[in-house]
């Protein structure tokens, strides 16, 4: 009797987040890909890209200050890079991960230039206000 029962086949929609779920073993392979899946904030991946880039620059940096130019060498370009891996409505998402991504680093490089102009722009005062007082001297 059990031989005549035909099985129920189980019916899978191909849909992103069952891609996302079912693949979730390849997904979490490298350490420099980031996938974008929809169950997640944007804030939670931009903090992790930043942590990655920065660990990376840091380490960089080290290298340089210690001279070890052979190892900052060999690593140049792959240390430096991170994938965003987005699939479906996912890719706006991924989107505006990269437009936070840029708005970061450049107020933050914004932010590093503003010192040194204001700083130039005190030491080209204080040379002109030192000649007009040597003027007024005269």
């Amino acid at each position: 009797m059990n031989k005549n029962k035909k099985k129920k086949k189980k019916t899978n929609h191909v849909i992103v987040e069952n891609i996302q779920k079912e693949c979730s073993f390849v997904l979490k392979k490298e350490n420099n890909d980031i996938y974008v899946s929809n169950n997640k904030p944007i804030q939670i991946y931009n903090d992790r890209i930043i942590k990655l880039l920065n660990e990376r620059t840091h380490k960089n940096v080290e290298e340089i200050i210690e001279g070890d130019y052979k190892d900052l060498n060999k690593n140049k370009y792959i240390n430096d890079t991170v994938y965003i891996h987005a699939v479906g409505i996912n890719i706006l998402k991924a989107s505006y991960i990269i437009q936070d991504l840029f708005s970061y680093y450049h107020e933050f490089v914004k932010s590093i230039q503003e010192p040194t102009i204001s700083h130039n722009k005190n030491n080209n005062n204080n040379i002109l206000e030192k000649k007009k007082k040597k003027k007024k001297i005269f």
